[in-house]
């Protein structure tokens, strides 16, 4: 079922498929990895009556659009959004996938276009999709596999950022730095927080060591 179109305010997530480029390296890996992502990004939004989404290659774009500007509004999408995201994120997990996922507050327009045969034409608008999009293919501050993060701005975003915590609640979250907080959609309280992030670091410590332990072997 395609999109309705949307103009006006929306939560925006960009979602990717983590180390897609070197499944690409073996068609049949790839191709599942696909499937996998699209039969799930579809159970997950056909049990949501608010997010929609677009799925191209090994990116999704769900969108959750705001009917005002309201707190209560806004919160009430976003939590639906995260169920979604933690929905998305387990069910891959299961098959062996992981995701990143960036999110996004703000002005955010989608028109279906005039489209004749061969060619399909869609148009997004708007700084929700825009900022979304930056922060999950940032070079500076790269979002590892598995990680969820919701983007704000101190200068213009302050209450977004706040009521965003007011979630903490129903769903385990965390500031970090001045522009983002991570959505641990992996955890069920954020006592878990410390020991997951240990353990996560522990992992990327060990990837490195086996590339040094490589490396030293084959030096003659």
């Amino acid at each position: 079922m395609p999109l309705n179109n949307i103009s006006g305010k929306a939560l925006v997530a960009f979602v990717d498929i983590s180390g897609f480029k070197k499944l690409m390296n073996t068609k049949e890996k790839a191709m599942k990895a696909l499937d996998c992502f699209y039969n799930n990004g579809y159970e997950s939004l056909r049990h949501s009556n608010s997010v929609q989404g677009i799925f191209v290659s090994d990116c999704g774009i769900l969108i959750s659009q705001c009917v005002s500007e309201e707190e209560n509004d806004i919160l009430e999408k976003l939590n639906e959004l995260l169920r979604v995201i933690r929905e998305l994120n387990i069910n891959m997990l299961k098959e062996n996938y992981m995701l990143t996922t960036s999110i996004a507050f703000g002005d955010f327009t989608y028109n279906a276009r005039f489209e004749f045969k061969g060619i399909e034409k869609n148009m997004f608008i708007g700084n929700a999709y825009l900022n979304a999009y930056l922060d999950n293919e940032s070079k500076s501050n790269r979002l590892k596999p598995g990680q969820c993060r919701i983007v704000y701005s101190d200068k213009t975003d302050i209450n977004f950022k706040e009521s965003c915590m007011k979630l903490s609640d129903k769903h385990v979250l965390k500031k970090n730095g001045k522009e983002h907080i991570y959505f641990y959609w992996n955890l069920e309280n954020a006592k878990q927080i410390i020991d997951f992030e240990r353990k996560y670091k522990e992992a990327e410590d060990s990837v490195f060591k086996l590339q040094l332990e490589a490396l030293q072997e084959t030096v003659i």
